[in-house]
């Protein structure tokens, strides 16, 4: 029971730490995507 406490808390944090990797990845594919339309196609 313990072993099973401890693999969904991990769970949790990988879960926590994927949602954050993949909102800075859209945040940096929408910046780029910005400034391409901001400057043209260089």
């Amino acid at each position: 029971m313990k072993v099973l406490k401890e693999i969904i808390r991990d769970h949790i944090e990988y879960r926590k730490q994927i949602f954050k990797l993949a909102k800075s990845d859209l945040a940096k594919t929408y910046r780029g995507s910005a400034l391409r339309l901001v400057l043209g196609n260089y």
